[in-house]
């Protein structure tokens, strides 16, 4: 089932009163790891539930084989699980192997009949919202498209919606059902013909022959094939769209919190922060109703990635692939001398500071025009980007790459690649728990965390400029019949690609890139030790329609996977069929 920003409050309340306890914790929150805006959504929920005295554990995940190791062995006592980043796009009850039925309360009741443990009934018979389940899972998840089993036929299973399905998914909705009711009345049918034994009643009445009944039953037949046939196809048009994050977790958390009126000026920086990937301009309305003693400033202009924190100068280059010489023609049209341009944010003279968005509208008009939010001289966008940066680097700890590892004599490849690939995701959660822990004071002057990740960010930024560069330079692009192929070696990049975040960030600067070209779907493979991390842009669901390859379809990033150096080839292969 899923609800709309008109029943989050009473979805809240719900999830309160079920998982109060003094003795033990029934609230379960699974995030996702490799996800900025889920790691707010996250922080801003458990801001939440420790004012309301909620006990809950907060559990990050690396995918979906973590998800359900921790699923299984969640004490039966739980009650609310809550999906963030995370579930939207798979079957549930399927996936964690649960029937709603046992998780039926003792005397419950619904529509005025009471349900015990001697009653059989349907929980499709009756409303979903009436029932008394003793375990919920809830799901805040922006990647689509949803899977229409959790919408449409799920008692067990809350999604939260912005109202996109009411507005959106109702021929979907109406086909599902359609499907439904079509398989309950074809069991009812078997059913029926079991118990007749197949013998026809003598006495019938009518001049009816037996060809005129085989008549009459071969078209109602055929005539609910293509009914049936129909629908389905209307299903999978739906799912056989391109797999992308369409909605912000931070937005939807700030907006339950909001329904139940627990709004305070650090929840509504963290939904800032995590929605900076996504429009933010519902949360200026926000910002003016908290007023200007919030501490929260805005204004609409260029964004440049962390130009604060560095020079005009290295702000412009590394968020273009021209090089030099395009920079030099921008600053002179500006007429900003290059000395000036280098110099960082904090030793520019304020004339130039000044003027600056207003000659980065005019001489940089692609750019487009965004709120910035700002948060003791930090903007939000710039916060996102240390928080990235901290996923992807995990500064400050000590970390160990699955390439260091000392796997002594180890001769089985396939345990050699579980080894690293479990260290490899012992990395991410490190690296979660570090960003978790600094997006708790980011905008507070002398932040550790936020200089941490500024620090790491502009390196980032630099490698990801010269990896790009460097692809460009080397043709690493390949032009094929369907598709864009950049195949990365251990060479291409100072860079380790063993981090999803870094690969998915990197492919999306090419596709920037390539959009002046003819616009393909883009496959990036990234070299690692013994693998290949393979990332499709574009590439609908083509993934799931490759077999025979030993892959890894383990990501909640849908188009990501990880396969055997060996399989590269014909995994390649296999998709240009596919596509």
């Amino acid at each position: 089932m899923y609800i709309t920003p008109n029943q989050y409050a009473k979805t809240f309340q719900d999830i309160k009163r079920s998982s109060l306890s003094h003795s033990t914790c029934k609230l379960v929150i699974f995030v996702s790891c490799l996800d900025v805006d889920a790691l707010c959504a996250a922080k801003i929920l458990s801001l939440l539930l420790r004012k309301e005295l909620i006990q809950y554990q907060l559990i990050p995940t690396t995918g979906y084989s973590d998800l359900k190791l921790h699923y299984d062995k969640l004490d039966s006592e739980v009650t609310n699980i809550i999906l963030i980043g995370c579930g939207a796009m798979l079957d549930l009850e399927g996936f964690f192997d649960v029937n709603p039925e046992e998780f039926l309360g003792d005397n419950s009741t619904t529509n005025g009949h009471t349900i015990d443990n001697d009653t059989e009934l349907e929980l499709d018979a009756v409303k979903t919202d009436n029932f008394a389940l003793t375990r919920k899972i809830y799901v805040v998840d922006g990647h689509r498209p949803w899977n229409l089993d959790n919408l449409f036929g799920s008692a067990m299973v809350v999604c939260l919606d912005n109202g996109y399905i009411d507005g959106n998914l109702n021929e979907e909705k109406e086909a599902y059902n359609v499907l439904v009711e079509m398989s309950d009345s074809e069991d009812e049918d078997e059913d029926e013909g079991h118990n007749q034994n197949g013998h026809a009643d003598d006495d019938q009445e009518g001049d009816k022959t037996d060809a005129d009944d085989e008549n009459d039953e071969s078209s109602v037949s055929t005539s609910r094939k293509g009914v049936k046939s129909i629908n389905e196809d209307k299903i999978q048009t739906y799912y056989n769209q391109s797999s992308t994050i369409a909605s912000s977790c931070s937005i939807t958390v700030y907006a339950l919190v909001s329904a139940i009126g627990e709004t305070n000026v650090d929840n509504l920086w963290l939904g800032i922060v995590g929605a900076s990937g996504f429009d933010c301009s519902i949360f200026v309305d926000e910002v003016r109703r908290f007023s200007t003693d919030s501490g929260i400033h805005m204004e609409r202009g260029t964004y440049l990635p962390l130009l604060r924190h560095s020079s005009l100068y290295d702000a412009l280059l590394y968020n273009w692939i021209d090089g030099d010489k395009r920079i030099h023609k921008i600053l002179a049209k500006m007429g900003v001398p290059i000395v000036a341009a280098k110099q960082q944010w904090q030793y520019l003279d304020p004339p130039i500071k000044n003027k600056l968005p207003g000659l980065l509208k005019k001489y940089l008009p692609e750019l487009p025009q965004v709120e910035i939010f700002y948060r003791c001289g930090v903007t939000s966008m710039d916060v996102f980007v240390s928080l990235t940066a901290l996923l992807e680097t995990g500064v400050g700890l000590n970390n160990t790459s699955a390439n260091s590892i000392d796997h002594g004599d180890l001769e089985d490849e396939n345990e050699l690649i579980r080894r690293e690939i479990k260290s490899r995701e012992s990395s991410y959660i490190r690296n979660f728990w570090s960003a978790f822990d600094s997006v708790s004071s980011f905008g507070i002057s002398n932040n550790i965390g936020l200089e941490k990740g500024i620090t790491a960010a502009k390196l980032v930024q630099k490698e990801l400029f010269q990896t790009i560069k460097y692809i460009i330079e080397q043709k690493l692009i390949k032009n094929l019949k369907v598709y864009r192929l950049c195949i990365l070696k251990d060479e291409s990049s100072h860079l380790g690609f063993d981090n999803p975040v870094l690969l998915i960030k990197l492919s999306n600067r090419i596709m920037d890139y390539l959009k002046q070209q003819t616009l393909k779907p883009l496959v990036v493979a990234a070299e690692l030790s013994n693998t290949y991390f393979v990332l499709g842009m574009g590439i609908n669901n083509a993934f799931s329609k490759i077999s025979g390859a030993q892959m890894k379809k383990d990501f909640f990033e849908a188009s990501l996977v990880e396969i055997k150096k060996e399989d590269l080839a014909p995994f390649l292969e296999q998709l240009t069929f596919n596509l």
